[in-house]
């Protein structure tokens, strides 16, 4: 989790919210949003192998997600890969 959406706090349904505050964001040149934060997990496990997460040269994770500054926060606006990990698993919706 690195956001909270409220919306009685005038968040918007579509916007991915505040970061907490464990967490640091901002957008790469392509848009792609980064995240860092000491509680990130360092990789995850495929078919028995250590696989480490995508960073950038200062450590930001680099989510794939494409998002846009708003006035509010940040929303997501796309993908910068067709692929998605879920559980571990690369799917392509």
């Amino acid at each position: 989790m690195i956001a909270v959406n409220d919306p009685a706090k005038g968040d918007a349904e579509h916007d991915l919210g505040r970061p907490l505050d464990s967490c640091e964001w901002r957008l790469g040149e392509d848009g792609e949003l980064r995240v860092c934060t000491e509680k990130l997990a360092v990789g995850y496990e495929v078919a028995g192998r250590h696989e480490p997460l995508a960073r950038d040269e200062a450590g930001y994770f680099r989510s794939g997600d494409v998002a846009r500054a708003t006035a509010r926060g940040y929303q997501i606006t796309g993908r910068l890969a067709t692929t998605i990990n879920v559980g571990g698993k690369k799917v392509a919706p």
